[in-house]
């Protein structure tokens, strides 16, 4: 039995067809105030965790920042592509995104050579050569902690704090609306 949910109550009635209408005034608001709630929720999750990730990499950077020269060993670029439809609905289009890396070679302050996988912004990746030596930080208890640019790893979490700030205000005024609304009037003799 499939159901239907309106507002209206001429609608409702018995089965038919094997659909069941019912009468649920506050459902639409209802199934609104569910998705946006989700949607925020996500937003605040998503958020919170690279707010948290990211910070503790940059909180142990400010503490323990260790400058060095790295040498590069190896670059490359990897490219995605993604097909969308266009949004008149009438065919598709595909985009095509490059994502830059550089594989870098330092010593830290105990001998040991590490070797990082790091992402790198183009203007980098362009200027970079095999072989060439360039600052670099590390977390001298966690060497594989590491940016190229002081600051590199606060940006991230800044971006992490102000979407999880945005998701639980989002949550917050969802939530405020849904409780307004589903108020019933009071009667003023």
């Amino acid at each position: 039995m499939r159901l239907q949910f309106t507002t209206r109550p001429e609608d409702a009635g018995p089965i038919y067809g094997g659909k069941r209408v019912l009468v649920s005034p506050g459902v639409i608001k209802l199934i609104a105030a569910g998705i946006f709630a989700a949607v925020f929720l996500m937003f605040t999750v998503i958020g919170g965790l690279v707010w948290k990730s990211s910070g503790a990499s940059a909180a142990l950077m400010a503490k323990e920042a260790v400058a060095t020269t790295a040498v590069v060993e190896r670059l490359w670029s990897e490219e995605t592509q993604r097909t969308r439809e266009n949004t008149n609905g009438i065919g598709t289009r595909t985009t095509t995104s490059t994502s830059y890396y550089a594989a870098l070679r330092f010593v830290d302050q105990a001998g040991k050579e590490w070797v990082r996988d790091q992402s790198v912004s183009q203007a980098d990746f362009r200027s970079f050569q095999m072989g060439q030596a360039v600052p670099l930080r590390y977390a001298a208890s966690d060497p594989t902690v590491v940016e190229l640019h002081e600051g590199d790893l606060t940006s991230g979490g800044q971006i992490g704090y102000w979407l999880m700030i945005a998701g639980a205000v989002g949550l917050a005024i969802t939530l405020l609306v849904l409780l307004f609304t589903r108020r019933k009037p009071v009667n003023v003799i």
